[in-house]
């Protein structure tokens, strides 16, 4: 009688083994590699937004450049500030799309954009504030 017990507890444990196998390897399974770039990709706008704060041009941020251009004039502000900024992410994107707005006093103007945006299989996008200014980058990959 003992010995059909043994057996049985024995079977039991026997079966359980490969269920524990399956949810282990079920467990350590990637993430897919969209979500990874999708992240990636975040990371690298604001990155870029970044970039254009901390690098100078005569003695002043990229950024900070941009604002005093977008301040003083509308149009050639605009220009201005899509030019400084094309020159620093043109280096950073390589082969990536990116649209630069200004939302808060230019309404979602566009600064500079390069590529098409609308093709790229995934979009990230990054915000950045410097005085009355509100910057969104968008970058596609």
């Amino acid at each position: 009688m003992d010995q059909k017990g043994f057996i049985f507890t024995f079977d039991a444990v026997l079966a359980l083994i490969p269920l524990f196998l399956v949810i282990i390897v079920i467990s350590n399974l990637p993430v897919s590699s969209e979500d990874q770039s999708q992240v990636t990709l975040s990371q690298d706008a604001q990155d870029y937004l970044d970039v254009l704060a901390s690098t100078e041009i005569n003695s002043r941020s990229v950024m900070e450049s941009m604002v005093q251009a977008l301040s003083t004039s509308r149009e050639s502000g605009v220009k201005e500030a899509g030019d400084l900024a094309k020159s620093v992410l043109d280096n950073l994107t390589d082969d990536k799309s990116y649209k630069l707005l200004e939302t808060s006093q230019l309404n979602g103007t566009t600064i500079i954009s390069q590529g098409n945006l609308d093709s790229s299989s995934s979009v990230a996008s990054a915000t950045c504030n410097w005085g009355n200014y509100t910057f969104v980058l968008y970058v596609g990959q």
